[in-house]
């Protein structure tokens, strides 16, 4: 490795990231009279002289030499690659979720140009769908969309291939920050969001695994249709990413240390891979009829009506703010034909009551909208009550 490029990533390490994932890691300040440097070292009998030393202000002439220094030993302590010590140095927050491609085509660590647009959408998909499948289990989903999953797609990232056969580092903050400022130090994240949904996802595709090895995929695809633990959706991203005849993939999990959680580690072999396609395709066709019917409650913003039914009562439309059963945040314009639904909406509107009503969710030149509204009708809820549990 480059020492120069190491220099410089070791120069763009905050002191206070370095220490934070000392301390994480189990490594004890000593008390020192060093006037420039900080030694942290271990309180396992085992390990007394080991040692690590940091600057004490990032305004050190040799800051970047010395953080270097200290990574290179953190490398040997920890017997893991400079690279990856160095990255959770920068930023201890973050689990990393390792896709390692294993095919003959891909053993030099390359994949061809025409299949890495498809590889990379698999892998994004199979995170995203990870969220979309612990917050609303549904065999089909008729979008991979809503506002956690927002959320990832703003903090995740991709990290840095790797040798190896071919592997693909994604990053994931363990949880959603409290505030949406982008210098957020997720100080204060109480629940592990993002983190829970991609362990649902490993632990659902070995079940996936261990029913295609057992010769039970019609009862999985029985089962999983009354009592969904796993989607087609989640199925046709790995399938999408089994692009090589004999096509294998490892995915690990190593969790941020500021959050300590046991590791994961899974491979799906070839002869399973290859079942993701047709049981996707099962699902979806025992999905189809559900694809984008889904249940809404939100209030009505504006009455805006502009139409006469026969009687020549206003009808029309309604500007609404609406929650989906699937978690879909929407602000879109519905319209009621019915006098008795525009009644509803000018009631919702006045007492500040919600609605509910079932409608498809569709989205139009990048907006989400609601179509065909059925079953409009109040909720016992009341506006303040919904602002008051989402507070």
């Amino acid at each position: 490795m480059n020492s120069e490029y190491l220099l410089k990533l070791a120069a763009d390490i905050s002191l206070y990231n370095a220490k934070k994932y000392l301390r994480a890691t189990g490594w004890v300040q000593r008390e020192d009279f060093l006037p420039k440097t900080t030694i942290f070292g271990r309180t396992e009998p085992e390990c007394p002289f080991d040692e690590v030393e940091l600057p004490k202000t990032e305004e050190d002439p040799w800051y970047a030499q010395t953080l270097l220094s200290a990574s290179e030993r953190l490398a040997k302590f920890e017997q893991r690659e400079i690279m990856d010590v160095m990255q959770d140095l920068t930023d201890p927050n973050l689990d990393r979720i390792r896709f390692r491609i294993i095919a003959k085509d891909v053993e030099l660590g390359s994949v061809e140009l025409d299949l890495v647009k498809s590889l990379f959408q698999g892998i994004s998909a199979v995170c995203l769908t990870a969220i979309k499948d612990l917050e609303a289990p549904a065999i089909l989903h008729s979008r991979v969309d809503n506002k956690t999953i927002q959320q990832m797609q703003r903090y995740a990232r991709f990290g840095q291939t790797e040798h190896g056969s071919f592997t693909v580092n994604i990053l994931i903050p363990f949880g959603i920050p409290e505030t949406s400022d982008d210098s957020i130090l997720f100080e204060d994240v109480q629940k592990t969001t993002f983190r829970d949904g991609i362990r649902n996802m490993m632990q659902s595709v070995a079940r996936v695994q261990e029913t295609i090895l057992e010769g039970n995929m019609d009862e999985f695809v029985r089962e999983n249709s009354k009592s969904p633990f796993v989607s087609a959706n989640m199925l046709a991203a790995f399938a999408q990413i089994d692009l090589w005849e004999d096509t294998e993939l490892e995915i690990s999990a190593q969790w941020s240390p500021l959050v300590p959680c046991e590791n994961m580690q899974m491979r799906l072999r070839k002869p399973t891979l290859m079942h993701f396609d047709s049981l996707a395709r099962k699902l979806q066709t025992l999905g189809k009829d559900k694809r984008n019917r889904l249940t809404f409650s939100g209030y009505v913003m504006q009455l805006l009506g502009g139409e006469e039914d026969e009687m020549g009562l206003q009808v029309g439309d309604v500007k609404i703010k609406a929650l989906s059963n699937e978690g879909d945040d929407v602000q879109t314009t519905i319209r009621l034909d019915s006098r008795e639904w525009y009644d509803i909406a000018m009631q919702s509107h006045r007492e500040k009551r919600l609605v509910m009503f079932t409608g498809d969710l569709v989205n139009i030149k990048t907006s989400n909208v609601i179509l065909n509204v059925r079953e409009f009708r109040l909720s016992s809820e009341s506006k303040e009550q919904r602002i008051g549990e989402e507070e």
